[in-house]
């Protein structure tokens, strides 16, 4: 008891004053969840039992943890007397930008630690972090395997949510243009086979606009054969080049800078292209070709809203069917784990898509329809 009281001073007098904004100030450029974790492994810090508990929780996730179709909302708790750790597995497009922002209440003013993983080379490396008002931006040059993980400081009982959403990093080159208009992708055969298309065909009206995805460098104009009126820019942010093809003229010269939406030329069918529907054909290349889908597909974001629902966050729950079925995800086309009989009880930790995440008795975390517990 005495140990766990020294804990509990020692982190209210460290994070009391300015809580969550303050972590940044004190420790730094690493992220805030390290530099608590180093805190709390102090020697006179981690004799305390709530201490290794929190430390254990954050390790935990890595070897089971919950799946998320994304874009998605969710919400989650957790109680002051008994440290977790909550995590979500989800996979991210080459191309995309991923953003999530976190809404926290809390018995009082203590951080909620939002941390970012990508599965690199068969073990996760920390990617991102939340800043200090709880948002998280990251940008992924690779398809990626994703685990997030939210956990708060000691002895504060939580609540939170969490909006996961995703964006193109870059505007579609083709003024206007949806995804409709994106009617070849990346891979197909060419030439009888011969050769594969190292890019998109996005069609749209002859002398269509072709603007810049990005902001960047025009490095070179062309006319070939092939590609016809063709432009090539630099992003130097992201390290890529973007190429652009079968113009019907180019307004551009090389070397100028150029910002996101300036126009680089209009689509036309130059080239080898001169017997199809005009089109721009969009190439992205680092050290090779790369597959554009990502890079300018929208996504809708928009879905099923999720409010901290105080009263039956933390509630103990019952199966009020012949059964329920617990899943890996929030949906029925989430594996199922294991089936609970009609009766069971079942802790309510959070809620996404319709679904509770719960914690059953000796049998883990899972989800479980809302329909089905009362």
């Amino acid at each position: 008891m005495r140990s766990i009281l020294v804990t509990s001073a020692c982190i209210i007098m460290l994070f009391s004053c300015n809580g969550l904004r303050s972590v940044k100030a004190i420790f730094g450029d690493s992220s805030p969840y390290e530099e608590y974790k180093r805190f709390l492994e102090k020697p006179e810090i981690n004799q305390s039992l709530m201490a290794r508990k929190w430390l254990e929780a954050g390790r935990e996730v890595f070897k089971d943890s919950l799946v998320l179709n994304i874009p998605t909302e969710a919400t989650g708790y957790f109680k002051a007397s008994e440290p977790a750790a909550h995590a979500y597995r989800f996979q991210i497009k080459a191309g995309q930008k991923l953003l999530i922002k976190a809404e926290a209440l809390s018995n009082g003013d203590a951080a909620l630690f939002i941390d970012l993983f990508t599965y690199e080379k068969e073990k996760w490396e920390l990617t991102a972090y939340a800043d200090s008002s709880l948002v998280l931006k990251h940008e992924f040059k690779n398809s990626s395997l994703c685990l997030l993980r939210v956990q708060p400081e000691l002895l504060a009982d939580f609540y939170y949510k969490l909006s996961i959403q995703l964006y193109p990093q870059l505007t579609n080159p083709v003024s206007g243009a949806g995804n409709k208009a994106i009617q070849s992708i990346f891979g197909d055969p060419r030439d009888g086979g011969r050769r594969k298309h190292e890019g998109i065909d996005i069609f749209a009206a002859r002398g269509t606009p072709v603007v810049a995805p990005a902001k960047g460098i025009v490095t070179r104009l062309g006319n070939s054969g092939l590609g016809g009126n063709t432009v090539w820019m630099r992003d130097a942010q992201r390290g890529l080049s973007y190429y652009f093809a079968h113009l019907d003229q180019q307004a551009v010269t090389a070397g100028r800078s150029v910002q996101q939406g300036d126009t680089l030329g209009f689509v036309g069918n130059t080239g080898n292209a001169k017997y199809t529907a005009p089109h721009l054909h969009f190439g992205i290349y680092n050290y090779g070709a790369i597959d554009p889908l990502g890079y300018v597909s929208i996504i809708d974001n928009v879905v099923p809203k999720v409010m901290i629902d105080t009263l039956s966050l933390g509630t103990i729950f019952k199966v009020n069917s012949g059964s329920a079925h617990g899943r890996v995800g929030p949906g029925t086309q989430f594996k199922t784990t294991h089936t609970l009989a009609k009766n069971s009880y079942a802790e309510v930790l959070g809620e996404s898509s319709g679904w509770y995440r719960t914690n059953v008795p000796d049998r883990g975390t899972v989800y479980i329809s809302k329909k089905l517990l009362s």
